[in-house]
């Protein structure tokens, strides 16, 4: 990425604390943007790039954050959600009803 030019613009980044989002993160860094990581925690080291500690499940959490920053800069240009996790072990699918209801974000209720 360090081809291309992001000098002058605002970049935040979810799940930038490590892996894939702080390579992302630092990538960005590199290519001169302005890069703002968002994770649930920070290991302490020192990071080339703003922190927010934050739950991005927490819609409280990221509202705050989200209208704190924005008031602050004059435009968002690059977002990039790449928090997750990554469960080892046996796999188990998922109930019809649930997926379902992660996919649409409702829940049926049984009376």
């Amino acid at each position: 990425m360090a081809a291309l030019d992001f000098h002058g613009q605002t970049v935040w980044v979810t799940g930038a604390g490590k892996g894939i989002g702080y390579a992302t993160a630092l990538a960005f860094v590199e290519a001169g943007a302005n890069v703002t990581g968002f994770d649930l925690a920070f290991d302490g080291e020192s990071y080339p790039f703003a922190t927010e500690t934050l739950d991005v499940a927490d819609a409280d959490q990221v509202r705050e954050a989200c209208s704190r920053l924005l008031a602050n800069t004059e435009r968002l240009d690059v977002l990039v959600n790449a928090a997750g996790i990554l469960r080892m072990g046996r796999y188990r699918p998922a109930e019809r009803g649930r997926l379902a209801a992660d996919l649409r974000g409702q829940r049926r209720r049984r009376v």
